[in-house]
């Protein structure tokens, strides 16, 4: 498609597949680092602060803990997020008859999403990252959540790659700091 005098690409139309969630959880794995790390303090800490409550001392407590206990529960809670998490919002979304193509278009003031739920522009300055690979193009609104424009999409190669580039300079150019505003007053 032929970028208008206005600066606008598409619209482009997605239905989304399972392994397009999955390759969103692949490129935003950085997002669970946080809850991980919450988690599985808070199961270290019930597995040294049982043993210590019952009058053990705590380096008595953190030797005699069982930590492949810990390991294995903080490897189940990553599999529920990874495998498990995006299966059954898929098949959640599949039974409510949610996936429906979504109509996406690129402009100089930020992405276009067209969908049977209604319509938004979100502005460029408002997403966290862009992110092209060789199959997908990644729109993050957070850390974990994208807008998801797969390859297939298109209707070729150089339709992906125009989209993939606008999409990256336009978030590159709204995503300068902005000037330091100082407010005057003046006293009469």
């Amino acid at each position: 498609m032929a970028v208008s005098s206005d600066q606008r690409l598409g619209p482009v139309s997605v239905k989304y597949r399972l392994r397009d969630l999955y390759a969103v959880n692949l490129y935003s794995w950085r997002a669970y680092i946080p809850p991980l790390l919450i988690v599985g303090a808070f199961l270290a800490a019930i597995f040294v602060g049982f043993p210590i409550i019952d009058g053990m001392r705590l380096s008595e407590a953190i030797q005699g803990a069982d930590w492949s206990v810990l390991g294995i529960l903080l490897g189940a809670l990553i599999a529920f997020w990874m495998i498990l998490g995006p299966l059954i919002g898929y098949f959640r979304s599949w039974r409510l008859g949610h996936l429906r193509p979504i109509d996406f278009a690129l402009s100089d003031a930020g992405v276009e999403v067209m969908s049977f739920q209604g319509q938004a522009t979100i502005f460029w300055a408002a997403l966290k990252r862009v992110t092209t690979t060789r199959t997908h193009l990644f729109l993050f609104v957070t850390q974990g959540l994208a807008y998801i424009l797969p390859r297939r999409a298109f209707g070729n190669n150089g339709e992906f790659a125009q989209w993939s580039e606008f999409a990256e300079r336009s978030f590159n150019r709204d995503q300068q700091p902005l000037a330091k505003v100082s407010k005057s007053v003046t006293v009469e």
